[in-house]
């Protein structure tokens, strides 16, 4: 690699304005509740960690479309700052979700010593926050030369490989894409198939990775992972090709308009006629055909609040009854096919932001609805596009485009046409009344005969996957056997089955307000592999003492005959904890409830046997929970609000709302939406319920489902946290910050448990057992729900082999290090666990982002338009602030959501700080942000930890 001389070290280094990296405005929804959302097992911690070291090298995006992407190394942590400094001689701070690549041990560590008596040792300030400063200019630029020429002789060194192959790297889409579908590559696969080599260095990706940045639109890839996962989406021949014909359209109509200004000019008499260009055709048709639709809707729905991103409520009210939906549908103009591709790239820009890093196509979103020409109040941003594509009747006033996010790609998002082809053979041949299912675990399954299983789930569960039991120890008062029970599904599937391979694909069942998208088919499931009665199950069994200890493990498979179907509430109330249904505030806005919301159930009854069991569990889940305490377990855990949408009269959630681009379509009446909520009653679940009996179990079954297989060396799914570099020890932490700050009742500040949950690590995947200190096991790996988790069906998998084989030989395999009988070898686990980990924070996130939606679509309809009493003011709990925007991220402490407060400084009320009580007032609703926006009133409560702080300056 050829040598930089000093000369061009200082070119490169040369005094010069100030470089913006900063991300395009609202890039990706702040997720600073990691750790603090409700789930079956809070074990995700925090998926935003640094996981970069001193040393390695970063790419840095530009904002400006006429700028290369520059490359940087990682100097170190300045508490939420990541300090970089730059192949221009420039250091930056930014944030850790700017950095999508980089490459792990680029240089020593101690090639940065030198630099770091010159560069800022405290956090900036907001305004220097993703723009690059050049060093003082009384430093020797020896000083930072050495670290400044390997980044360039890197740079180079790619440019050089690029050059060599610029045949093959610049026609790289149309190598690779596919005519008509949407295609996956990693950033290795692609470039081992372009470059053709056998050995690839990093030099080699980076050259192919630049290429693939620089190929426009035909290469994207998910921001929020990409650092982790190098994957690239690959889109279709035929999409791109439509995108540029768009982006031609609005080229020539904007060479029209310039034509006639320059025609106004000319005498008519002196010149001839001119033809006009085809592109102006097209859009002015489409234009004309859009401000007739948009009038005709806004006749039909009240006013649209500037900035609300959504269209206002329907005039026409209907009321949900035995015969009536809430909501009917008119059509009207068709759209020709030049319209649809118009509507289409509109689509993508503001519905599934698909224009994210291509700043060309980004900018001319604006450009149609500055011809449309009727949001004269409004910004011509994305939220001005998806209130435009709903009152042109494409897509329905109430969307929530999360469902259309690419990077999720649900079978229904029309994305992917072999993915639409695949969910559609799955649905019909899971509807098959004469479908077959064979037993592969037929001849091993244990008979639980009159076991009590007990199944807690919502009255309205749309599938059932575990259950638990008690079986006393005769002879002994202090050990039980507690079996836990998980349907079978992987015991009648085979992975190469269509219904596995789309499991593959959805990774889990996606949950939203308004629908489920279920991994495996709802037919399936409910008529076949569900636990109930007579239902097979693969059985975790624990016997334990009475302070928690696990003694002995057991997997089997059995048949269970005896379920008791509970729900939290019916549990707590039989164990005399009360209710947990209790519903400290409900909102509704649209109308009155259908009769199912409202209906009661008979609650099961229980002979006083089946009580004392339930206590008895009861008391050795509270010893389980104390034992996690005691290994480092902390979760904070939320009351969020259970958020129902509906508008049929039999039936939850709404029907299928495709964007209807053949023909417009007006909705009108809109869906019910109900908010029930409970109070803030504080960030670790301290009052005691039902519900942390089954926590405790299926936590235990996790980690008893993972001992298992480590006793026989069997290569699964394991979960275990991965300390984050710069951080302290989460042990020391823990005695040295977080015990002694603890109040009276034994609770740590709010910051104070952030920071611990920080010290703890990030979750990752593995397949060797790695202790999970956020649960506090020493192994761990998810197996309760292999109805909506396809990494639970990969471990079914692997134990069921490992239990058949048991079965033939007569010879238990603890110990053992084969692997000939499992389906899944150490490999082909390792190749699961790279897409697996980043879909399943995809999800995780998406949910949370659709329930928000749903949250803002109801403030809206109740504070801007008066469907619902709202209080005057609320009080909000602050979790995080934001440096470079100075919002403020609160939970409101009425309602258990999160909403976003201005910040306080600029009315004259101080700073906000973590885990204060403040009283609030909402001022706007961002439907399409999906935030309950608030204005601050005044300081409620400190906490003493901050009050401390804030007095010592």
């Amino acid at each position: 690699m050829a040598q930089t001389s000093s000369a061009e070290v200082s070119e490169l280094a040369r005094i010069g304005d100030v470089d913006d990296f900063r991300e395009q405005e609202n890039e990706r929804d702040v997720d600073d509740l990691a750790g603090m959302k409700e789930a079956e097992e809070p074990e995700d911690g925090n998926t935003n960690l640094n996981l970069l070291r001193p040393g390695d090298l970063v790419e840095l995006p530009y904002l400006s479309s006429d700028r290369e992407p520059v490359l940087a190394v990682y100097v170190r942590r300045i508490e939420n700052q990541l300090q970089c400094y730059t192949m221009h001689g420039k250091w930056v701070h930014r944030r850790m979700q700017a950095i999508h690549f980089s490459i792990p041990k680029f240089m020593n560590p101690s090639m940065l010593d030198d630099l770091l008596p010159h560069l800022p040792s405290e956090p900036v300030t907001d305004e220097m926050l993703d723009k690059a400063q050049i060093m003082d200019l009384s430093v020797p630029r020896e000083v930072g030369a050495k670290v400044v020429t390997k980044m360039v002789n890197f740079w180079r060194a790619a440019e050089t490989v690029y050059r060599n192959n610029a045949s093959v790297l610049d026609n790289a889409h149309g190598a690779l894409a596919h005519p008509t579908d949407l295609r996956f590559g990693s950033l290795e696969r692609i470039a081992m198939q372009l470059l053709r080599k056998k050995e690839l260095s990093e030099v080699d990706y980076y050259a192919v990775r630049r290429a693939l940045v620089r190929g426009g639109w035909g290469f994207g890839y998910d921001a929020r992972d990409h650092s982790r996962t190098n994957v690239f989406q690959i889109r279709s021949k035929d999409v791109t090709e439509k995108i540029e014909s768009v982006r031609e359209w609005l080229r020539e109509y904007q060479e029209e308009l310039a034509l006639r200004a320059n025609d106004s000019n000319v005498d008519a008499a002196d010149s001839e006629p001119r033809k006009k260009l085809r592109g102006a055709e097209i859009l002015e048709a489409f234009l004309e055909k859009s401000r007739l639709l948009i009038v005709e809707s806004r006749k039909s729905r009240h006013p649209t609040v500037p900035g609300a991103g959504c269209v206002g409520p329907s005039l026409v009210r209907i009321p949900i009854t035995k015969t009536t939906k809430a909501t009917r549908t008119i059509h009207s103009f068709q759209f020709s096919k030049t319209d649809q591709a118009i509507i289409r790239f509109l689509e993508l820009w503001c519905v599934s932001s698909s224009f994210r890093h291509q700043p060309r196509l980004w900018g001319l979103g604006p450009l149609i609805l500055r011809a449309v020409g009727l949001y004269p109040n409004e910004g011509l941003g994305l939220s001005t596009a998806f209130v435009f594509l709903q009152e042109i009747g494409v897509i329905v006033p109430h969307e929530n485009r999360v469902a259309h996010d690419e990077h999720l790609l649900l079978p229904t998002s029309q994305h992917s046409k072999p993915l639409e082809r695949l969910s559609s053979m799955v649905q019909v041949e899971a509807a098959n009344p004469n479908a077959k299912y064979t037993d592969a675990m037929q001849e091993l399954r244990h008979d639980w005969k009159d076991l009590d299983v007990y199944c807690i789930d919502s009255a309205g569960a749309a599938e059932v996957d575990d259950g638990f039991s008690l079986e006393r120890i005769p002879g002994s008062l202090s050990e039980y056997w507690i079996h836990v029970h998980i349907a079978n599904p992987t015991a009648f599937l085979e992975r190469g089955d269509s219904a596995t391979k789309l499991a593959a694909h959805m990774t889990e069942t996606v949950y939203f307000p308004e629908r489920v998208y279920p991994m495996l088919p709802r037919d399936m499931t409910r008529k076949h592999l569900g636990l109930a009665k007579d239902r097979p199950t693969l059985t975790f069994s624990a016997r334990i003492n009475d302070q928690g200890h696990v003694l002995e493990v057991k997997a089997r498979s059995g048949f269970i005959r005896n379920v008791i179907s509970l729900t939290p509430d019916e549990l707590s109330r039989s164990l005399g904890l009360g209710s947990t249904a209790s519903t400290d505030v409900e909102v509704i806005v649209g109308g009155k409830l259908p009769a199912y919301m409202t209906r009661k159930r008979d609650t099961p009854k229980l002979s006083p046997q089946q009580k004392s069991d339930l206590l008895t569990l009861h008391q050795l889940a509270g010893a389980r929970s104390q034992l996690r305490q005691q290994a480092g377990g902390l979760f904070l855990e939320m009351n969020h609000p259970d958020v129902s949408v509906m508008e049929s009269p039999n039936f939850p959630g709404l029907g299928w709302s495709h964007p209807s681009r053949s023909v417009a379509r007006h909705i009108e009446g809109d869906p019910v939406i109900c908010m029930r909520s409970q109070t803030y009653q504080g960030w670790f679940g301290t009052k005691e319920s039902g519900t942390n009996m089954v926590k405790e179990f299926m936590l235990m079954c996790c980690e008893i489902g993972a001992l298992w297989c480590r006793q026989r060396n069997i290569p699964i799914l394991y979960r275990g946290t991965v300390q984050a570099p710069e951080t302290m020890s989460a042990d020391v932490y823990k005695r040295e910050i977080l015990d002694p700050s603890k109040d009276e009742n034994g609770i740590p500040p709010l910051e104070v448990s952030r920071g611990y949950i920080s010290t703890i690590g990030m979750v990752l995947l593995t397949t060797a057992p790695t202790a999970h200190r956020f649960v506090g096991v020493p192994q761990y790996s998810k197996v309760t729900s292999p109805l909506r988790r396809y990494g639970d069906m990969i471990t079914h998998w692997q134990i069921e082999a490992a239990l058949r084989e048991e079965a033939e030989t007569g010879t238990s395999l603890v110990g053992s290090d084969r692997a000939d009988y499992l389906p899944f070898s150490k490999a082909e686990i390792d190749l699961v666990i790279h897409r697996l980990q980043s879909r399943e924070r995809l999800i995780t996130s998406v949910k949370r982002t659709a329930r928000m939606h749903w949250i803002a679509q109801l403030f809206l309809r109740a504070h801007h338009y008066g469907e619902a009493a709202l209080p005057e003011t609320l009080q909000v709990l602050v979790y995080n602030t934001h440096g470079v925007t100075g919002d403020v991220f609160a939970f409101s402490t009425e309602y258990s959501t999160e909403m976003k407060m201005l910040s306080p400084k600029p009315h004259g009320l101080g700073e906000a700080m973590i885990g204060d009580i403040w009283e609030a007032r909402i001022h706007h609703v961002d439907a399409y942000d999906r935030w309950v926006k608030l204005t601050p009133i005044r300081l409620v409560k400190r906490e003493a930890y901050q009050e401390a702080r804030a007095a010592s300056g």
